[in-house]
Formats: structure tokens, C-alpha cells, sequence
């Protein structure tokens, strides 16, 4: 792929771990206790080495996993022949700093190396415990030591590094010559440490082994996790028998890849090894350059798939599923690995690549104009042969690749310096494989990436909104893969999964900026749907499920983009939306726009979650951060937890592609089917619940969407305010705004604007009728014609309202009541009233936490559903009005919306 990239990386430091440098507070003590002496005689070793901080930086979505490179066994003390310990003052040998560009090429990929100094653990002086042994609790001690943060002293310029963003669940062990054998002690005596309490004490599992050169003692046996060898191709070692025994063996379930060098010597991946050793009988040997930069180039590859920042790579020769290669960055090899892991089976996470795209940005200057991203991601289809429905499943924004010096955005990067937010949602991969349906999941973090290297140098903030560009053709790369691999011609997803995907049921999912996209995409492909174009993976989304979504970031693109598809969708906005604080409701919009589209034909559906906050639903960002200033936001204690969130996720998204697609009625999420009874909670959370059914469901008597509904309802009768009541139309901002605080006072720089800005935020700023009462009688009464008045074949009646808050006619109180009457033709008139307890008509509280204006306020209207039949002694087949009484309080201001009657 040739693209020029604007952001180049600096090679990183070597920062020593030694006496000089740390005090470690608990050396490791060795004793001749097993000699039988009363008092044996301790020796003291000390901890060192030396780490390399990645230039990528990790941040609070993303840590860096940990590599640890244990050395050969060379000369511990410098013209020291008795080898005696410790070395005097001076004379100890550093050769492991030899292996410090195997730790920069880890370093740049994203890795936090770590080379640990065995001079102690082989020093034949040191006492007779075997040096795999005193290995194993060098590291131990070394990493638990690193993984804490209350260690003393404090080194503050890098202790951080070390604790905070180091990713101890993810440890990859190298081992040269004789630190193969300690590599293998350490994973061997690590295998059963797998509790979190372990992991986060960095004495976790080891996730993967590269033995180079390796030296290993009689008798030993590989760990069964992920490992490569690289023998060397002058000095035939009898470890390529260990290594062809392991690959044979029925019982090894991990990846183990055997690569000889030819030419390679041992000591040629050390640059301080003695000269002259490790000759080439037979051949001619490769200069140590050579082999030290091929080995730069190698680990990080195995290193990401072994610790799963990647799928088996064939270019890498890691893929046993094709045929290895001849030549690895630019030298022969001889490669066989076996890898029973790599054929997965229906209903396992599988995890995907399928290499590189460019993609062209338009009006860009080069080379910013031609973004490479990797197509990559996770991907499950369910047991049993289908064909299953596909859900594309798309993450939030999150975070990208931050380059060390100046924490601006860089892209591309390394794997393992990619943040995967689409692993934090394998919960909804395994909840939605095992209702049936297929999800593939990429990971768009290069796509959503706001590097500004990659934008307009003239406008680097263009960069936040780039993606406009980048998402699409990603994902049109996967969907066509997927149809592929439907046809049997890819394995690329890990299994055979031919003829097991039903391309014509497609449903979007999206968090966040993924959910604005889950949208745009479904509205995009909807006129795709000739049989090529599905049998391609073009074909249209029949459902579309957006959490907690963004709106309107592209509108200045794509107008259109403001639109909600015309399928059937469920938003799920959360009052403590902090990453949308300025709109934490912004999905409301969505549903206020298909209720504005007279040619709609799909239903829709708003759950809002009263204490739920952005990312909650994915646990690979930090939890909680959430906006405080709703009513049900003020006590963090009472925020739905990461895994309620979760489990209400795994519960609704099943169940509404269900419904979507025709499997589950409505009703069988309870709330949703809008001619039954609301429900306040939904999955263990509190809800509030706003339908919208489809045309052949509803009658919408009243929405108000300008002056003329001040006259008009949408049935062709009167809108008429009877008694002390007056009606107008408000909108959701603007000049007209409907919830105003006239308290507010701006600061002296601020703008006209700043005024409206200031205000609470009203979901989906839709327009609504207002309507104010003074004495208690008065009503709202909608007329309906007698052509409209047969509401028999109706069961309920729907309207949604909101108490103003700011209006001094509701001052004093904490709800309002009002009274809902039909009347027929024959003069009867039948009343259903609305007490304080009822949720809609609960007025909001709200303080304002800035003396100049309401931080981030959400309001919405909520939904009041009436049952027909609640109106006894009235004839549904000749009713002549609907009223809005104004009878239960002396005074009163609402807003009122969307007056319809809904079917069965």
C-alpha cells in the first residue's frame, strides 16, 4: 500500500530499571535450605533492567500489553573468572542491554518491553538453586512491583507507565538461548494464575512465548499457549525436535509456529554477544544486523496475535490455514505452524482482518487525501445451518492512537497500540448469536481517527469529522467479504460459513457516533434492493438499533443525514449522557423526525434511560462518566451499573431485531406495542417509553408542527381553547423557545446566542402546543369530524405532555392533574382523570449548577396512554371530540404533542 504517511515516530528511549536508578524494596533472597543447615547462608539478588516506554501512549480506553525479554546467559562479571557474587563494584555486565532493539521494535508497536537482568539468576556463585527457578521469582517480583502503584520510593516520571497503563492480562514472554528455558519456567509457573486479583497484581497468565535460539534443558516440554521459535539455520539445535514433537502432539490446542533462519547464528541477535561466536558450519553466516532486524520486524507480529491484537497473519506466516511463506522481511525461512485454534466453530468470537483499503478523501491535499485503514474486527455466526440474519454492529468514537511527545492523535498505528472498543461488546455478540443472528463488528478507530495529519492543514478540527468519508467504504469492504465468504470463496472469518448468512435480513447497530452511522447507512442503502445488490452484501438494513446516538454531526455534509431511516428503529438516549452533555438526549431526534415524515411506513421507538450514561453498555471504557445535572442523575450511587447496562442491552437488542423482523410481536417487550399499558421499567432499568406505530396502526389527530394546528387539527376539526385557556406554539429552541428560564443573566462578553444556548436542552427539539390555564374548567377540546369520529376499531388513546417547569402557574407544586374526556355525537361525555402520580405530569426539578445558565438540562415529553375502553357510556363509533379539562388544579401551564388514537 503505498501512501506517504505525515506523522513520523520518534525511536524510543531506554530507561534503566537498576540501583541507581529504583530502589527495590524487597530483594529476592536465596538460601541453602535445602542443604539441611540450621542457618543457611542468604544471597542477595538484586531486580534489574531496563523498559522502553511506548511511543504510543496509552490512555484511559487502552493500556499497553507487557512484553518481558530474558536474556542469554553470558559472562556476569567482567574479567571475573571466578564468577563470584555479586560482581564487584563496576564490573557487572550489561550484555542484555544487547537486546534493547527487539525492545524499541516492541515499544513501537505499541508494547511495554521490560528486560530483566538474569546475571544473578545464572551466576553459578549465587547458590545451588536452579537459575529457571530464581528466574521465576525475579519476574515475579519485578512485575508485581511494577503493577503497583503504591511502590516506594516513587518515581514519578515514569511510574505511571508502569502501573496505570500497563495491560497485565496481555503478557508476552521472549526468551534468548538460555532465557528460552527461564520463558518457559515463568509460563509454566504461571499457567493456573488466572483470577483478577492476579492479573491486576501482575502475576497473571502468560498469553504468549517467542523462544529465539532457544537453549532448553532435557526433558522439556512447550506451555500450551501461543509460541514461535526461531531456530537458528547455522547451528542446528536438538530443540527443533521439542518443537516438530509439540506440533505433532493431539493434545496442543495454540498456535506454534517453527521458523529456521538460514545463516542465523545464536549470538547474532545480541549486537554485545562475544565475537566470533556461534559459527556457520557449512554455510555463510547472516551478519548480526541482518538477523537483529529481522528479529525487530518478526516479534511484533507474533507478538499481536499472540496476545490477540490480531488474527493469525499470513504474511507474518502465522496462518495455518494457508501456505507458509518462503520468505520472511526479506530473508528465506522455513516456516510450519500448526494452529488447531485457527478453524473456530459456529457461536465463538472469532476475530477478523482483511488487510488494508485506502480511502480517498475529497478536497484533502496529499498525501492527507488517501487514509489507509485496516478492515478488521470481531465476527460470530450461531450454531445450526441457517441462513441467519447479519447485524453490522458499529462502536462509539472513543479514543485514537496518541503520539508520546505531544498527545495529538496520530494515525496509522501499530495493532497493538489500537484501542479495540469493538471487544467491549462480545456480551452482545454472544447474546445476539444465541437468538440466531450473525454480527461482525469492526473496528472503525481508524475511520472515526481525528489525527489531524490526515486533515485540511488550513482547518485541523476538520479532522473530528472526517469519517464522513472513511466509515462507509470500511464497511462496504466487510459486507462485501461476508458475501463472499456466504459463497464459500473466504475463510477469512476463521470458519466455513457458506450459505449460513441471510444477506436479505440486515440490521444496523451502533453506540454512539457508530449509532448517527447505523442510520445513515440504513437510509443510504435503502434503495438497494435488487437480488445482486443483496447477494453482494449492498443490499438494505431492515432494522436499525442506535444506543445512546449522536445527530446531526454530518448535516452540514449531508442534510439528509438528519433523517431516521425508514425501518423500523429503536433509539436508546440516557439522561446522564456525559460524552453528549450538550444534548444528552439527542437521540430523541431521530423518533421527532419520523413522527415529522408524512411517507414513513416503518413504526420507531424511544426507550430514554433515566440513570443510564454513555458508556456503560462497553466495558472497555472507563465506567462511570456521567452528566450530573438531570433530576435522575444528582446521585452517582443511583447510575445503572456497567453490567446492568449491559444486561439491558443484551435483553433488548435480541428482542427488537426479533420484532423487526418479524419473529416476536411487539408485545413481547413490554411498553413497546403502544396500544398496551406503558411500563416504567424495561430489563432491570428505568424507562421512558415513546412509540411510534405505523400508519396502518394510528390515527394522529394533532401534531403540532406550525401555526396552522393553532386552527386545524390533522382530521380537519377545531382546535379550540375553551374557558380561561390559551394556546400557542412553542418550539424545541429557537426564538420560540417552549421551556424558558427568564432568570437567566449572561455574562458581559456573551452573545444573543449564548442566551438560547443557556437554556435546558428539549430532546429532539421538537414544536409543541402550549397550553396555559387561570381558573380552574378550562380545556382544550380537538373537534373530529364525522367522517374521523368511528374510533371503534382503536384501543387507546396516546398523547404525550411536559409541565412546564419555569412557568410561575406551576409554581408550588410538584405535578400537575388534569382531566382527558371523549365526547360523542349524541351529546354523552365520558372522563378519565390524570392524577399527580401519573409520570408525565411529574414536574421536573431542576437547579441550575452555574449561576449564568442550566448545564447540560435535559427535558423531553413523556407519554400518557389511555385505554378506549376507560371511556364508559360513550359510543367509540360516533365520537365527536377529544378534550384536554383542565378541572383538577386552579392554574397550570403544559406542553402538549402527538394526540392519536392507536390500533391493536
Amino acid at each position: 500500500m503505498a501512501v506517504t504517511l505525515p506523522v513520523t515516530q520518534p525511536l524510543p528511549s531506554l530507561v534503566m530499571l537498576n540501583a541507581g536508578a529504583i530502589t527495590v524494596t524487597e530483594a529476592i533472597t536465596v538460601t541453602e535450605a535445602i542443604t539441611g543447615e540450621a542457618e543457611p547462608p542468604a544471597v542477595v539478588i538484586p531486580v534489574q533492567g531496563a523498559f522502553t516506554i511506548p511511543v504510543w501512549r496509552a490512555n484511559g480506553h487502552h493500556r499497553h500489553p507487557l512484553a518481558v525479554i530474558l536474556p542469554d546467559a553470558y559472562r556476569v562479571c567482567e574479567a571475573n573468572v571466578a564468577e563470584e557474587w555479586p560482581c564487584p563494584p563496576g564490573l557487572q555486565r550489561n550484555d542484555y542491554l544487547g537486546l534493547r532493539g527487539l525492545a524499541q521494535s516492541l515499544a513501537l508497536s505499541g508494547y511495554f518491553p521490560v528486560i530483566v537482568d538474569l546475571n544473578g539468576a545464572y551466576s553459578a556463585a549465587a547458590g545451588p538453586v536452579e537459575p529457571a527457578d530464581r528466574a521465576v521469582q525475579m519476574v515475579d517480583h519485578l512485575l508485581a512491583w511494577m503493577a503497583d502503584d503504591m511502590r516506594e520510593p516513587r518515581v514519578e516520571s515514569y511510574g505511571g507507565e508502569m502501573s496505570q497503563t500497563t495491560d497485565y492480562a496481555r503478557i508476552l514472554v521472549v526468551g534468548h538461548g538460555q532465557g528460552a528455558a527461564m520463558a518457559l519456567a515463568v509460563a509454566e509457573a504461571r499457567v493456573d494464575r488466572t483470577s483478577d486479583e492476579e492479573i491486576a497484581a501482575g502475576l497473571g497468565p502468560v498469553a504468549g512465548l517467542l523462544l529465539v535460539a532457544p537453549d532448553l534443558p532435557a526433558g522439556a516440554a512447550l506451555v500450551d499457549v501461543p509460541t514461535a521459535v526461531v531456530l537458528p539455520g547455522c547451528s542446528p539445535e536438538p530443540e527443533e525436535a521439542l518443537v516438530e514433537a509439540a506440533q505433532a502432539s493431539p493434545e496442543r490446542q495454540s498456535l506454534l509456529a517453527r521458523v529456521l533462519l538460514p545463516g542465523a547464528t545464536r549470538d547474532g541477535f545480541n549486537p554485545l554477544a562475544a565475537a566470533g561466536e556461534g559459527g556457520c558450519d557449512g554455510g555463510t553466516a547472516l551478519a548480526p544486523a541482518e538477523q537483529q532486524a529481522w528479529l525487530g520486524a518478526y516479534a511484533p507480529a507474533f507478538t499481536d496475535v499472540a496476545t490477540g491484537y490480531a488474527p493469525a497473519s499470513a504474511a507474518a506466516g502465522l496462518d495455518a490455514l494457508v501456505a507458509p511463506p518462503s520468505s520472511l522481511y526479506g530473508l528465506p525461512v522455513e516456516v510450519v505452524v500448526t494452529d488447531p485454534s485457527r478453524l473456530g466453530r459456529p457461536g465463538e468470537i472469532q476475530i477478523f482482518n482483511l488487510g488494508d483499503i485506502v480511502v480517498e478523501q475529497p478536497g484533502i491535499p496529499d498525501p492527507a487525501d488517501r487514509v489507509p485503514l485496516r478492515v478488521e474486527g470481531t465476527f460470530v455466526v450461531p450454531e445450526g445451518p441457517g441462513p441467519h440474519p447479519v447485524v453490522m454492529l458499529l462502536h462509539l468514537r472513543g479514543r485514537s492512537c496518541f503520539d508520546n511527545e505531544t498527545s495529538v492523535a496520530v494515525w496509522p498505528c501499530q495493532p497493538a497500540a489500537i484501542p479495540h472498543y469493538e471487544w467491549g461488546y462480545d456480551y452482545l455478540l454472544e447474546a445476539l448469536a444465541g437468538r440466531g443472528y450473525a454480527v461482525a463488528a469492526p473496528n472503525l478507530i481508524g475511520a472515526l481517527s481525528e489525527a489531524p495529519g490526515w486533515a485540511d492543514p488550513a482547518d485541523p478540527l476538520g479532522a473530528r469529522s472526517l469519517d464522513y468519508y472513511r466509515v462507509e467504504p470500511l464497511v462496504d469492504r466487510l459486507m462485501a467479504e461476508l458475501a463472499a465468504a456466504n459463497r464459500g470463496e473466504s475463510m477469512a472469518f476463521g470458519l466455513d460459513v457458506s450459505g449460513r448468512l441471510d444477506l436479505g435480513r440486515l440490521a444496523f447497530m451502533g453506540h454512539s457516533r457508530g449509532g448517527e452511522w447505523a442510520n445513515m447507512l440504513a437510509e443510504r442503502r435503502r434503495g438497494n434492493t435488487g437480488v445482486e445488490d443483496i447477494a453482494a452484501g449492498r443490499g438494505p438494513a431492515g432494522a436499525v438499533f442506535l444506543l445512546t446516538p449522536s445527530h446531526g454531526d454530518f448535516a452540514e455534509q449531508e442534510p439528509a443525514s438528519l433523517a431516521a431511516a425508514d425501518v423500523p428503529f429503536v433509539a436508546v438516549p440516557a439522561y446522564c449522557d456525559d460524552d453528549l452533555r450538550e444534548n444528552p438526549l439527542s437521540g430523541q431526534a431521530y423518533l421527532e423526525g419520523a413522527l415529522l415524515d408524512s411517507g414513513r411506513s416503518s413504526p420507531a421507538w424511544v426507550v430514554a434511560l433515566q440513570t443510564g450514561e454513555h458508556y456503560g453498555f462497553n466495558p472497555v471504557v472507563p465506567f462511570p462518566s456521567y452528566n450530573p445535572n438531570s433530576i435522575f442523575c444528582k446521585d452517582r450511587e443511583q447510575l445503572l451499573a456497567s453490567e446492568a447496562a449491559q444486561a439491558f442491552v443484551a435483553e433488548l437488542a435480541p428482542n427488537f431485531l426479533d420484532v423487526a423482523f418479524g419473529r416476536l410481536p411487539v408485545a413481547a417487550i413490554p411498553g413497546l406495542e403502544p396500544s398496551q399499558p406503558l411500563t416504567t421499567t424495561l430489563y432491570g432499568a428505568a424507562v421512558e417509553i415513546t412509540a411510534l406505530p405505523g400508519p396502518e396502526q394510528r390515527l394522529p389527530l394533532l401534531i403540532p408542527m406550525g401555526d396552522a394546528e393553532l386552527a386545524t387539527n390533522l382530521v380537519g376539526g377545531a382546535v379550540e381553547a375553551e374557558g380561561e385557556a390559551q394556546v400557542s406554539l412553542c418550539e424545541g429552541t429557537g426564538e420560540r423557545m417552549c421551556v424558558v428560564d427568564t432568570s437567566i443573566t449572561l455574562r458581559p462578553e456573551a452573545t444573543v446566542e449564548d442566551w438560547v444556548y443557556a437554556q435546558p436542552k428539549f430532546a429532539g427539539y421538537p414544536p409543541q402546543l402550549r397550553v396555559q390555564w387561570d381558573e380552574p374548567g378550562a380545556r382544550l377540546r380537538l373537534t373530529i369530524p364525522g367522517a374521523a369520529g368511528d374510533l371503534s376499531g382503536y384501543a387507546m388513546l396516546h398523547f404525550r405532555t411536559l409541565v412546564d417547569m419555569f412557568d410561575q402557574r406551576n409554581d408550588g407544586v410538584d405535578a400537575q392533574s388534569l382531566s382527558v374526556a371523549l365526547v360523542d355525537r349524541a351529546g354523552n361525555r365520558a372522563a378519565v382523570v390524570l392524577s399527580p402520580e401519573e409520570p408525565a405530569l411529574i414536574k421536573d426539578r431542576g437547579e441550575r449548577i452555574d449561576p449564568y445558565y442550566w448545564s447540560y438540562y435535559p427535558l423531553r415529553a413523556r407519554s400518557v396512554r389511555i385505554p378506549l375502553a376507560d371511556f364508559g357510556g360513550v359510543d367509540l363509533g360516533q365520537v365527536a371530540a377529544v378534550e384536554l379539562v383542565f378541572d383538577q388544579a386552579p392554574r397550570g401551564s403544559i406542553l402538549v404533542s402527538d394526540v392519536e388514537v392507536v390500533a391493536e
